[in-house]
């Protein structure tokens, strides 16, 4: 571009021609930049309309017309037709130069670029708020987590569990928190222990002392028999219950021990029904059904002569001058040594066992007190998967059975 101006010289006036070069390929790079969509172009007009730059070379279709709409507007925007496009003209004017910069902008390029622009915005909001909530989430576990475990662990308490400790971390106040709460589970468990041991000593020195009240009783009795069949002369059968008393108490006394083999046991019932027999003529007879295997057992000794007891004075023949039948039986089945005693008779209602049961299960009722020491004694050496059953059979057979589980190995 060039213009006539005048200058001053050694004092004298000077006439000539400003210059100015143009460098339009920063023009169409910052057009090309600018995105200006499908057809849109810029143009740049001088402060008297005429055209000094454009990006649409002049073959173009829409070279004229673009001219002609950008002399016709000076500031401002507004939505323009170029052939069928529908187009976005905007006009700048430059204060040093009084040059007006036109850009035709294509309108749906625009809506694209729009739409493309609030799709991404849309798309940066919802990241921006999964990341806020991944890391408030994250925070949140990090604070709430350790509490959530240490309020399971108290749940768990409650339901009786002191032997699961909890493992929290996270903070340190936590952590503290934590720890005291297992030391509180180990003291727990630490008194539990004390408690159950004592209760476990008490209960046996009260079954034990309920042991020792039987063979007196039995002792009186058997006694008192011995007189009369001295008193009747019969000197053989006195011979035959004074050995098989003597047996019984050996037996009975076992050096102190709690389990003995099962032989013995059967030895000592053997004794025991011996001395009955005699003592009750003609009332019974029994019959011994014994698996050999159990001999290679211990038991804990005098479980069966309460049974049997109660199977003589509540057994019997159907009229009074039958003989009832008491058996006993022994074998294993799986993880039990098992012992039944078994009586003929007039039977018991289910109503009545059930009562029985109730009262044998229940150490503070003494209603059947012979058969609750030998139940407490099971739970108490055995645990709880040892059990005391009883059926019958009205008219015809009453049996209590003996659950034993793991049984003792003869060493």
């Amino acid at each position: 571009m060039g213009k006539m101006v005048t200058f001053m010289e050694d004092r004298t006036e000077q006439r000539g021609i400003f210059l100015i070069n143009l460098d339009f390929q920063a023009i169409e790079e910052l057009s090309i930049q600018t995105n200006l969509g499908e057809g849109g172009h810029l143009l740049i007009l001088g402060d008297d309309d005429s055209l000094i730059y454009s990006t649409l070379p002049e073959e173009s279709p829409d070279y004229f017309f673009s001219l002609r709409l950008a002399r016709s507007h000076y500031f401002g925007g507004a939505r323009v037709q170029l052939n069928s496009r529908e187009m976005y003209l905007n006009s700048n004017t430059l204060i040093q130069t009084r040059w007006r910069i036109i850009t035709m902008s294509n309108i749906n390029e625009l809506a694209r670029a729009r739409d493309r622009n609030l799709q991404l915005l849309i798309v940066i909001f919802f990241a921006s708020l999964f990341i806020s909530l991944m890391v408030g989430a994250f925070i949140s576990r990090r604070i709430s987590g350790p509490l959530y475990q240490l309020e399971k662990a108290m749940s768990r308490m409650e339901e009786g569990d002191f032997f699961t400790p909890v493992e929290v971390s996270g903070q340190k106040e936590i952590i503290h928190l934590g720890r005291a709460f297992n030391e509180m589970l180990e003291r727990i468990r630490s008194l539990m222990d004390t408690v159950v041991n004592e209760q476990r000593d008490k209960r046996k020195n009260e079954l034990a002392a309920l042991q020792n009240q039987i063979n007196p009783h039995f002792l009186y009795n058997t006694l008192d028999s011995i007189v009369w069949l001295a008193e009747n002369n019969r000197n053989r059968d006195v011979v035959t219950t004074v050995v098989a008393l003597a047996r019984f108490f050996r037996i009975s006394i076992s050096r102190g021990k709690n389990f003995i083999p099962v032989e013995d046991e059967i030895a000592h019932i053997e004794n025991y029904l011996t001395i009955q027999r005699i003592r009750y003529v003609d009332k019974f007879e029994y019959r011994l059904e014994i698996d050999r295997q159990v001999y290679g057992y211990q038991v804990m000794k005098l479980i069966l002569q309460p049974l049997v007891e109660n199977a003589i004075y509540h057994g019997g023949g159907e009229a009074d001058d039958e003989k009832g039948i008491i058996t006993i039986r022994s074998y294993l089945k799986g993880e039990f040594l098992v012992f039944e005693v078994e009586n003929t008779g007039y039977g018991i209602s289910r109503e009545r066992i059930g009562e029985i049961m109730k009262g044998i299960k229940d150490p503070e009722r003494k209603e059947g007190v012979g058969l609750s020491n030998v139940y407490q004694r099971l739970k108490i050496y055995y645990g709880e998967k040892a059990d005391l059953i009883m059926e019958s059979e009205l008219d015809e057979m009453t049996r209590v059975t003996l659950m034993l589980p793991f049984p003792r190995r003869l060493p």
